[in-house]
């Protein structure tokens, strides 16, 4: 509860008016139970006119009831809202603290997992079942003590059986958090695999192997489905045995009622009535055993998605680049293979630099490096001197901007796409459109800038789409680019624009990886480093 306590308590008030319309709601339902012993002794002294004040009072008691059970849910629905928009805040903000390699230890489907099917676990297991836990103490409350004012042996039995109940509940507190963990793991597997199998349904249909796609889903299916059912037979296990106990408690209590009435103790007529009280004290104790199980089972959910960030000592900013990038001495292995051993390099600003050499030599490496996407190395990179690793990661790239060979592109225009949110001149627009050579390819766009990309761009060229990200690179100002064969899907003219373009351009630094690189082109850089011969 730990966890969920505190976005509970962000949202107190709305909680608390969520519980007072649920106590009013109750008072209404147990008002209707008392009402029932009047109908009852009205009825036996043949009284019309008693029976049909009682119906009237009778039918007050459930209006207040149904009026503020609807006023009760719709606060309920109003805080769950806004407890799972809190959750989801969180997540964002703990992806955004962590830096690029804690990131990459997990896929995409992991967090789509964590946004949609953790989320949603919270809410069910947790929240809805936190005022449901909630509800149903009021409505013990209410009736132990109705049954003490009409003899407190009554709520005596019923409280010792509600504490042998809630008792029965814990025993089975160890296994529910495990299957909870295990459904929870396996969402993260089932996201991934549906979108594994999805994107791969166009090479599936190439190649005519349709079933593969259908197969993969089924069995992703079914071993998803496997791991909930095994924790929904945990979970029922559970109630099983609350559920027994809450038979034989009411019937124990039931008994008491009628040795009481029979030895004159409290009115006959209120057998009726006390009978219902005691059934709804009963269930009240039976639901609590119940729902406290799924309480034990949201708390995996909570201790993923809704711890807050880890407040580390925050590190200063990196100075924005004023003289020189340089590699010392720099050493870095994947698991036990090494990729770059002792490499020293400098990189001035201003300067136009290429790297050349076979694939997995390191050349991308060293790049992700500089960017900040890949920790874990020896030797020392520094910013004018300064260690980069005594600086924050994210204050790096007010200086650089990394260009992947996979470009990323959102699902919006090509204008969303190359602002980011925020404001440029239409001189900076054409500027940073023209030095990526997209000006030609927008003048064939009706649209223009406001041509819709679609997802991950699959409406634009493999070329469109890296010119785009060269756009938007050059559109924010930045003093470094670090190009990993960024040219690499252009055609030969296109290709020798952007370049051209970048190289003509003095104030900025020009990193760039390319496997093939003519004698033509090497000229036109301040040096050519081949890690080949490096």
């Amino acid at each position: 509860m730990g966890i969920m306590k505190t976005y509970l308590t962000a949202e107190k008030k709305l909680v608390a008016a969520t519980l007072a319309a649920y106590t009013v709601r109750s008072l209404g339902q147990l008002g209707s139970s008392l009402i029932s012993m009047l109908l009852l002794s009205a009825a036996l002294e043949g009284r019309l006119d008693k029976v049909l004040l009682v119906l009237a009072c009778n039918c007050g008691a459930w209006t207040v009831f149904a009026l503020f059970d609807r006023w009760s849910n719709l606060l309920q629905a109003k805080t769950v809202a806004r407890i799972n928009t809190a959750l989801r805040k969180n997540i964002s903000q703990n992806l955004c603290a962590a830096d690029y390699e804690t990131l990459q230890a997990h896929n995409m489907g992991d967090y789509l997992s964590w946004y949609s099917n953790d989320v949603d676990q919270a809410e069910q297991l947790g929240v809805k079942n936190f005022f449901t836990f909630c509800f149903q103490i009021i409505n013990m409350a209410l009736s132990f003590s109705t049954l003490m004012a009409l003899h407190w042996s009554l709520a005596a039995v019923a409280l010792v059986s509600s504490f042998v109940m809630l008792r029965g509940s814990v025993l089975m507190d160890k296994q529910l958090k495990g299957g909870s963990q295990k459904v929870s793991e396996s969402g993260e597997q089932f996201t991934h695999q549906l979108k594994e199998l999805l994107g791969g349904l166009p090479i599936f249909t190439v190649f005519g192997l349709k079933e593969r796609f259908s197969q993969g889903m089924e069995q992703a299916s079914c071993r998803r489905e496997q791991v909930r059912r095994d924790f929904v037979r945990r979970q029922e296990n559970g109630s099983l045995l609350v559920g027994m106990m809450s038979i034989a408690t009411q019937m124990l209590t039931l008994l008491l009622l009628f040795f009481l009435c029979i030895r004159r103790i409290i009115p006959f007529s209120a057998f009726y009535g006390a009978g219902n009280i005691i059934s709804m004290a009963s269930n009240s104790t039976q639901q609590l055993g119940s729902i406290r199980l799924r309480l034990v089972s949201a708390k995996p959910y909570f201790d993923k998605i809704g711890k807050a960030p880890e407040q580390a000592r925050p590190l200063p900013a990196l100075p924005v680049l004023e003289k020189e990038i340089a590699v010392e001495g720099v050493s870095f292995s994947y698991s036990e293979k090494p990729v770059l051993q002792n490499v020293s390099l400098r990189f001035r600003k201003g300067g136009k630099y290429v790297i050349v050499g076979p694939s997995g030599c390191g050349k991308t490496t060293l790049l992700r490096l500089i960017a900040g996407q890949v920790g874990g190395y020896t030797g020392t990179i520094r910013f004018d001197g300064l260690d980069v690793r005594q600086y924050s990661t994210a204050s790096r790239y007010d200086s650089i901007a990394y260009i992947d060979q996979e470009v990323r592109l959102f699902d919006g225009s090509i204008r969303e796409n190359i602002a980011l949110g925020r404001e440029f001149s239409q001189q900076q627009l054409e500027d940073a459109l023209r030095e990526s050579a997209l000006e030609n390819d927008l003048a064939r766009m009706p649209q223009g800038l406001d041509t819709m990309v679609g997802e991950g761009g699959k409406l634009l060229s493999g070329g469109q789409r890296q010119r785009i990200a060269i756009a938007r690179a050059l559109l924010q100002q930045r003093m470094a680019l670090l190009v990993d064969e960024g040219t690499s899907a252009l055609d030969q003219e296109n290709a020798s624009v952007i370049e051209e373009s970048l190289l003509r351009n003095e104030k900025l630094t020009l990193i760039m990886v390319s496997h093939h690189l003519d004698p033509q082109r090497r000229q036109k850089f301040d040096q050519v480093v081949d890690f080949e011969t490096l």
